[in-house]
């Protein structure tokens, strides 16, 4: 048998697996091991590489054909097992089971993520429209030990924090800012959002935080300095590019902002496109 799914949105991330033509896992469908891993890490449940690896069907893909497949199971597992940690950290605040994680209660939440040990990243019910969202987070202090309050995140803060990678890691975090220019253009990606249905199936974990997971592995070997890690910049300017586009179809302003730190424009004008007030 031979697969014929499409595995688009793990191409980029099957690419960067070594090779691997040996064993049970020959000729089989990389994509499809790591979505195996995928779903034994959402359910909890590690089986046995080669077990698996023999019900897999053959790669057609070249991406899919030639690439370990052993390596491709334990990513997905790996991933799958952040987004699971996540739903079930979310599942317990709003159940009022942790100490110390409240919520403003003038706002009505509508999903929860936690990123690794020092991030939690909240969205709450905006106020310009029905499908408005408002994205505030969380940061663990290690220092004080001890979380700070919900903060909402700038255009300026995220700047910032490219700026500084940007600065000592120029090819990683240029490429970086492509990959978010192109997910800009393409509106199934950054989509504007039409009702309530549409929002919570974009701000799933299972959905988004799969992607940012996915997406962070593009960058996961380089050492990028800056307060925030990728995942966080990916999951608040996803977040921030959709909530611009559901509030303004033919919104531009954080586009503009990409394209003037790609093309290292002038201190004055990254700024000015960070702080811009307008709609």
């Amino acid at each position: 048998m031979i697969c014929k799914k499409e595995h688009s949105d793990i191409q980029n991330l099957l690419a960067m697996l070594p090779n691997g033509q040996g064993g049970p896992g020959r000729h089989k469908c990389a994509a499809c091991a790591f979505e195996e891993g995928y779903t034994d890490g959402m359910n909890g449940v590690k089986r046995e590489v080669d077990s698996v690896l023999e019900t897999l069907p053959e790669g057609q893909a070249k991406n899919q054909r030639h690439k370990s497949c052993e390596t491709a199971y334990e990513k997905g597992f790996e991933i799958a097992t952040k987004v699971k940690a996540s739903i079930d950290f979310s599942k317990s605040a709003r159940e009022g089971r942790l100490q110390g994680i409240t919520f403003p209660s003038n706002m009505d939440l509508l999903q929860l993520y936690k990123l690794g040990d020092e991030f939690v990243v909240a969205v709450f019910q905006g106020k310009i429209s029905m499908n408005d969202m408002i994205v505030k987070f969380r940061q663990y202090d290690k220092m004080e030990a001890k979380w700070s309050r919900f903060r909402q995140p700038k255009h300026i803060h995220w700047t910032v924090d490219v700026l500084i990678k940007q600065e000592h890691n120029k090819d990683t975090v240029n490429h970086f800012l492509v990959n978010l220019l192109n997910d800009w253009e393409n509106r199934n990606i950054i989509p504007h959002l039409m009702s309530a249905e549409e929002r919570n199936n974009f701000l799933k974990p299972e959905n988004l935080l799969r992607y940012v997971y996915i997406e962070a592995e593009q960058y996961s070997d380089n050492k990028l300095k800056g307060e925030y890690p990728i995942p966080f910049l990916i999951i608040i300017s996803r977040i921030l590019m959709v909530q611009e586009r559901t509030n303004r179809e033919d919104a531009y302003m954080f586009k503009g902002l990409l394209e003037s730190l790609r093309e290292h424009k002038d201190l004055y004008t990254v700024i000015s496109k960070a702080t811009f007030n307008g709609r």
